[in-house]
């Protein structure tokens, strides 16, 4: 399993709780928009999309999709920019976090639904969508996306 993160200090973290016990993780700081690392199996993509600019969404989505192998999946958490409470308080949260220098302070670009599921053809992949708020008020979905194997 490899981890990418652009904080330097998320990645530090990761590497230490992996250390001694999951030989197999390996983690590094690289920005999604950069070449990915070539690989085919499953993918998950956690509270990124919202940091990185549309086009730059657009591009990484495709690329993320071409990696899912037949039968795996890819596994996507993010808030859709769907205007409302749950959304204006994700969007509120996301930057008192970067106000207090927990995230990293960069423009935020939260995708509307559209944009994310539109990258996955339905000839290719099965989507389901789960809400992740429990009893919170924020507006995290998991996007789930299941590479059908040989057409079915």
């Amino acid at each position: 399993m490899t981890g990418l993160d652009v904080d330097e200090r998320k990645v530090q973290r990761g590497q230490a709780a992996a250390a001694g016990r999951y030989e197999q993780m390996h983690f590094a700081a690289q920005d999604a928009r950069d070449e990915l690392p070539a690989f085919h199996g499953n993918v998950a993509l956690f509270d990124v999309l919202h940091y990185i600019e549309p086009a730059g969404q657009e591009a990484l989505l495709p690329q993320l999709a071409a990696r899912v192998a037949p039968g795996g999946m890819l596994l996507l958490r993010d808030s859709p920019r769907d205007g409302s409470a749950r959304y204006r308080a994700t969007y509120l949260g996301e930057v008192f976090a970067q106000a207090i220098s927990w995230n990293v302070g960069v423009p935020l670009h939260f995708p509307a639904r559209a944009a994310i599921v539109g990258a996955f053809s339905a000839r290719e992949f099965t989507i389901e969508e789960k809400p992740m708020w429990g009893g919170g008020p924020f507006n995290n979905r998991l996007y789930i996306f299941r590479r059908l194997c040989d057409g079915r």
